[in-house]
């Protein structure tokens, strides 16, 4: 249900992660991002999953900027990995299950935070 929700915002590939575990890569207004799945049960029955996406703006994204959005901002955090790219995760528990309806608004959640994140950044294409 997830990818078929994810593919109504543009691209969304089912894969597996390093693991076995189910994994989305996917496309959104050209902003590329990545949906983890975490606590399966043999690749299934997974219990919560991480919106992640990562940008390389030609330079490291400045720890002001990072912190910046993180203070301003509730639901998806920033962090600066290893290569200095700016990093947004945004996390959401599937345990006890969840609706349509609900994974529905946390993806409308997730793909405005990915947007203004670019934009915060100064990412572009």
């Amino acid at each position: 249900m997830i990818r078929e929700l994810a593919r109504g915002y543009g691209t969304a590939q089912a894969t597996k992660d390093n693991v076995g575990d189910p994994m989305i890569k996917g496309k959104a207004n050209s902003l590329a991002y990545s949906i983890f799945f975490y606590d399966c049960q043999k690749g299934a029955n997974c219990t919560s999953v991480q919106f992640q996406a990562a940008f390389d703006i030609g330079k490291k994204v400045k720890i002001e900027i990072i912190n910046d959005w993180n203070i301003k901002k509730r639901f998806a955090k920033a962090e600066r990995n290893d290569k200095g790219n700016g990093v947004l995760r945004m996390d959401y528990s599937l345990n006890g299950g969840a609706t349509r309806e609900h994974i529905d608004n946390a993806m409308d959640m997730w793909f405005m935070q990915l947007k203004d994140f670019a934009a915060h950044i100064g990412f572009r294409e």
